[in-house]
């Protein structure tokens, strides 16, 4: 009956006494507002400082619609390496782009969050969406954390932008870079290496070895829709 009462009052608020609540509500809780906001949508620059990547968010949101695209995922990456995310409508793509999908820091391991905490905002940075490979229905976007319309601390990708940033005034250049292994078995006969050829003790980088796989064009195109080769 409470959150009844609450709502009805709120209904007939006039528009003055809501602005007035807003400021209210923004002035307890840090200013909530995304600085993103006012970036123009004509020119969506990276959130990170060392991407010089520019997109037009408009046009995404066409390139998404005309793929057919379903669902966009705002992937951020905890402590252990395992990417987090929320399944997002395609409409909702744009205020995803604005910070509208929240996280409790407190459910995630490592995040130096109490469950009473405000959320964490999770933004698709936009320029470096990709489509996924292996299901074309999904777009991935990279996300950074933010708390409070500010960068949080604790986000991999914030981590990784300061130390970028504190690089670059030693005149230094960071360069990250993934080795994606991988080891392919028979089935025939068990967990066998595909190669028949006579297994050396020290096999690595045995020409004789690697001989043409039928599954490598399987392996190889995924890869460069992601652009990891």
């Amino acid at each position: 009956k409470k959150i009844s009462i609450i709502i009805i009052r709120l209904l007939h608020l006039s528009q003055q006494q809501m602005m007035m609540l807003k400021r209210n509500a923004r002035r307890m809780y840090g200013a909530m507002t995304p600085k993103w906001e006012a970036k123009s949508l004509e020119k969506w620059t990276s959130l990170l400082p060392s991407c010089k990547k520019t997109a037009n968010l408009s046009t995404i949101e066409e390139q998404l619609l005309r793929n057919n695209v379903k669902y966009c995922l705002p992937a951020f990456v905890d402590m252990h390496g395992v990417p987090k995310t929320k399944l997002v409508p395609v409409d909702h793509a744009r205020s995803m782009c604005q910070g509208s999908e929240l996280f409790t820091g407190a459910a995630l391991d490592g995040v130096p969050q109490d469950v009473s905490d405000n959320e964490v905002m999770a933004v698709g940075d936009a320029p470096l969406f990709m489509h996924l490979p292996y299901q074309r229905d999904v777009a991935w976007f990279p996300a950074s954390l933010y708390l409070n319309g500010s960068p949080f601390e604790a986000c991999s990708r914030n981590i990784f932008a300061r130390a970028a940033e504190k690089a670059k005034s030693m005149n230094l250049l960071m360069k990250l870079g993934i080795e994606a292994e991988f080891f392919v078995f028979r089935q025939d006969d068990g967990m066998k290496p595909v190669s028949r050829l006579a297994d050396l003790e020290k096999p690595c980088y045995d020409a004789g070895a690697m001989q043409p796989v039928s599954c490598l064009p399987n392996l190889q195109k995924p890869a460069y829709d992601l652009g990891a080769i």
